[in-house]
């Protein structure tokens, strides 16, 4: 308890010196709406505002932290949906005698996989452990899917 006044003497700011100690020192790990309620309602706020200060201070900075984490994960969302629309444009046209460059079987109606660079696979040949690896040529997509390539 932070005002047990039997055990502390208050030096006449209405604080215990012990309380007044802890809450200087431990300003920005002490929530306000757990100290203050602790304190005697005679407390003047002129004994504690050094520690309102700096628990105003620390509150604005952690509501600040937690406005700029969902700015950048609301910014994260709409890059992906972004990145995603781009890739949806994509369309591929599958010939009658195109192959799998991996397996050399006819694609025909087979559900199959296109790669950034156009290669284009049966989906069984597609290795879902690493869906941003290129089986035929052996490129990783997965630092900059679109570079140097177009969707048609």
């Amino acid at each position: 308890v932070l005002c047990d006044s039997d055990s502390d003497a208050s030096g006449g700011s209405g604080v215990p010196a012990r309380a007044h100690y802890l809450l200087e020192r431990y300003a920005t790990q002490l929530s306000a709406t757990a100290a203050l309620p602790e304190l005697a309602d005679s407390t003047p706020l002129a004994s504690i505002a050094t520690y309102l200060t700096r628990a105003m201070t620390r509150a604005a900075h952690t509501q600040r932290d937690a406005q700029v984490v969902a700015a950048l994960a609301t910014s994260e969302r709409r890059q992906v949906a972004c990145e995603r629309a781009w890739w949806r444009r994509a369309r591929v046209r599958i010939e009658r005698g195109r192959a799998c460059p991996v397996c050399n079987k006819l694609i025909l109606n087979q559900v199959f996989a296109r790669f950034p660079n156009g290669v284009v696979v049966h989906f069984a040949c597609f290795d879902p452990k690493k869906p941003h690896l290129d089986p035929v040529t052996g490129r990783d997509f997965k630092e900059r899917p679109r570079e140097k390539y177009s969707l048609r």
